[in-house]
Parts: C-alpha cells; structure tokens; sequence
C-alpha cells in the first residue's frame, strides 16, 4: 500500500507543471534618478513585466549607475546589460543618417520627431546604423534652444559667447551662428557655467529642470535649432533568450507607439521645463520674423554640408519631413 501511494505521489508530482524562473533583465537610464524621462522608462518596465505572464522582470536602473551617457550603446552591444537608452550624439561618426533629426526645422514637436525616425529605421532608410544591438524604439528630444548665462544685446547671433551642446550638429550650428563652441559633457555644464568655462548651451528645455540650469543659466531664446536623437536598444543575443511570452510583451510595447509615447512624453516635459526657466525672474524670450529668417540662412550651409556627405540624404530628409508632418 505504501508503495502504491508512494508511486502514485511520483506520478502527480510529475504530472504538475514546474513554473520556470523569471528571465530578469536591466534597463538602464543615463539620467538623473529624479529626471522626468525616468517616468516614461519606469512605467515602460512595469508594463512589459506585467504583459509577460510572469516570463520576465524588467528592472529600472537610473540614474547612470550602469553607465553614462556615451556609454550604455557599447555595454548593451557587448551584453554587460541588456538594455539601456541612450544618445546617438555621444557617437561621434557612427550615426550619420540618424542626424536627420538633429537639423534645425526639420519639425515641430517631439512626438513628430520621434516618429518620423522610427519610420525611417523601420523602413530601412538608415542603413546598417544600428545593426549591433536590437532596437526597441527610436525617438527625438524636442527642438533645441539657446540657452546663456546673461542676456544677448544683438539677437542676430552669438558672436562672442562659448557655447556648448549635446551633439556635433547643434556644436557646429553654434559656430554657424558666431559663437565659440566648447565642447562639455551634460552633467558638467552647471560648473562649467559657474566657472566661465561656458557662457551658454544649446539644448532642449527638458535638460532645464534635470540639471538645475535655471540656477545659472538666465537667458532663454525659444527657437527651433533640431532635436536630439535618442536610442532604446537591447542586446540581440539576451532578446534571442527571452521566453515567447516575454518577447512578445516587448515586441507588442516597442516600435511606432512607443516613439510615439516618448515624443509626447517629452513634448510635455518641455513644456514644463520651459515654465521652470522663466523662474525667479529669468528671460524667455523668442526670435522675430526677420531675426528667425537669419538664423535660418546662417545655419543652412549645416544641412547642405550633411546632406553632401550623407549617402542618400536627400530621400531621407524627404522621408523625415513627410512623416513628422502627419
């Protein structure tokens, strides 16, 4: 009788499925833990955890404890994490066709740019740019502004000031428009106000709040100088592992809608950090019609040089501005 009890125990024991582990994967954030960004990337983690049917564990890692920026591109590559996003600007060469969308009045919201460049990734017009890495969603920062320590006398440039930027287009567009560009990471740019290194930044009005710019930096033109792209990428051979339901959870939340839903992330992020620089007295103030004409003219050589030295560059600005006008 013990025998056939102890076999018929074998027999259910077998006979029950045996619930596998969770696959856990990090999702890193160059950005300070308080920045807003985090929100849109947090609750992405939470979502796609969820919708796996307990396969996955997403874990948020902020704050660039994983990495900064300029680096989580090589480190999710090489799979010391799985996932990351991160700056195409911080890669010098590497991303020449995706620069489309750091070219001033390419479009007009961030939800606009984001979408335009994931199109262009989803139909192949960016090449082989990404090929190391799998890519859940491209997107685009909202348009960048001028930013300085003290106001500008003559708005028709700025001849005189050393500025800084987060991508080689926007460096180059400072130069374009008289100034001296100064090359500093982000995370430096409050010192390096305070120390004279900088006068002033071209960057977006999110970057405001993150970093405290309104602390040092008093004068703010509102004008379009393009965006800043930005990269959502995971590990292909990690992807490859992922169990079938957690690779559709990732695979359903990715893509279009999710540059969608980061571009009007940002947009209201924008808008905010915008409210935060017209603080405690300080300036925003916006371009005349005549005075936005001149710096259009002063930074179209920029384009025509890019679109010189970018292999089917034409289609692709063409391809960009059709879809960031839906």
């Amino acid at each position: 009788m013990h025998k056939i009890l102890s076999m018929s125990f074998a027999l259910a024991m077998l006979a029950t499925p045996v619930l596998a582990e969770p696959m856990r994967v990090k999702l890193a954030s160059p950005a300070p833990a308080p920045a807003p960004i985090n929100k849109v990337f947090g609750a992405w983690a939470e979502r796609v955890t969820q919708a796996s049917n307990g396969s996955l564990i997403v874990e948020f890692v902020p704050g660039g404890v994983l990495g900064k920026e300029g680096q989580l591109l090589d480190r999710v590559a090489m799979g010391v994490i799985e996932m990351a996003w991160d700056f195409q600007g911080y890669y010098p060469g590497k991303y020449p066709k995706s620069a489309v969308a750091e070219q001033p009045y390419q479009f007009r919201t961030a939800e606009q740019g984001s979408r335009a460049l994931q199109k262009l990734h989803e139909d192949g017009l960016l090449g082989k740019e990404y090929d190391d890495v799998k890519v859940l969603s491209l997107f685009s920062f909202p348009n960048a502004a001028v930013m300085l320590k003290t106001p500008l006398e003559d708005l028709s440039g700025l001849a005189g000031r050393k500025i800084t930027a987060q991508n080689p287009t926007m460096q180059a567009a400072a130069g374009a428009l008289g100034g001296t560009p100064v090359n500093v990471g982000i995370p430096e740019w409050y010192q390096a106000i305070g120390r004279g290194v900088i006068d002033g930044a071209i960057v977006t009005f999110t970057a405001v709040p993150a970093f405290r710019l309104n602390e040092v930096m008093k004068y703010y033109i509102d004008t379009t100088l393009g965006g800043n792209p930005g990269m959502f990428v995971m590990n292909k051979a990690a992807f490859a592992r992922l169990p079938q339901d957690a690779a559709a959870a990732i695979s359903a939340n990715t893509g279009l809608t999710l540059a969608s839903e980061i571009g009007a992330h940002l947009e209201r992020l924008n808008e905010a950090g915008k409210g935060v620089a017209a603080q405690n007295g300080n300036q925003v103030v916006q371009l005349t019609a005549n005075q936005a004409d001149a710096w259009e003219a002063a930074l179209h050589p920029l384009r025509d040089a890019w679109l010189g030295k970018t292999e089917n560059g034409a289609a692709i600005v063409e391809a960009f501005r059709v879809e960031a006008s839906k």
